[in-house]
């Protein structure tokens, strides 16, 4: 008598619950593939770049960037591809829009928001170094395989994130010939960006994993 083949994505010892996790986790993500998903979520991505990354907020000796983890975010779930054109193309946009707008800071208690602070002299440098920096965490699609249901997963990609956002200063900073200045704002910049990565990050990408989640049920 001839042995049933076993289901596909299964087997015969594997519970029927776990043949769809199993058939999932066995298909491979294409992260350099360009589809109606990517470019739709550049058409999102890059105007919410760009708007954000007109603002500064500070407190204190803390200087974040809130467009910075906007980057991040659309890097990791949706490839290098998206990365490099929500960081190079939305970086322009702001660019454009800095110099079209007039500049002003709003005082919130001990929080200062600091609107229209892009850089007019260093355009090109914060265009190409956001397109990498984008471009970099696009690449931990490779290794987490977009599955930021597990916490794996999102440990790896913030782990990347922080050490794209530490590659992105210095090369901004090296390219508009403030590298001597690395140590002054390593704090206030650098590790405040680090750290404000780190944790808001993995909020997306659990509220993103969420909504994928039930979209799936639905």
């Amino acid at each position: 008598m001839n042995t049933p083949a076993p289901l596909t994505g299964g087997s015969l010892t594997t519970p029927p619950e776990r043949w769809q996790e199993a058939g999932e986790s066995a298909k491979k993500i294409s992260v350099w593939r360009i589809g109606k998903r990517q470019w739709l979520a550049m058409l999102v991505g890059i105007p919410l770049f760009g708007i954000l990354n007109l603002f500064l907020v500070t407190s204190g000796s803390v200087y974040v960037v809130p467009a910075l983890v906007v980057l991040l975010f659309f890097g990791c779930v949706y490839g290098p591809w998206v990365g490099l054109g929500v960081g190079g193309v939305g970086s322009l946009i702001a660019s454009l829009l800095a110099s079209l707008l007039p500049r002003d800071l709003v005082h919130l208690g001990g929080l200062y928001i600091e609107f229209g602070f892009v850089s007019r002299l260093y355009v090109l440098q914060d265009m190409w170094t956001l397109a990498l920096a984008g471009f970099l965490a696009g690449l931990s699609l490779q290794i987490t395989k977009g599955r930021y249901h597990k916490r794996r997963a999102i440990v790896l990609a913030d782990s990347i994130s922080v050490g794209v956002v530490l590659v992105y200063w210095f090369l901004l900073l090296l390219s508009s010939g403030g590298l001597p200045y690395f140590g002054k704002i390593l704090g206030p910049y650098v590790i405040s960006s680090m750290v404000y990565s780190l944790l808001i990050l993995p909020v997306m990408l659990l509220i993103y994993a969420r909504i994928v989640k039930n979209r799936k049920r639905a």
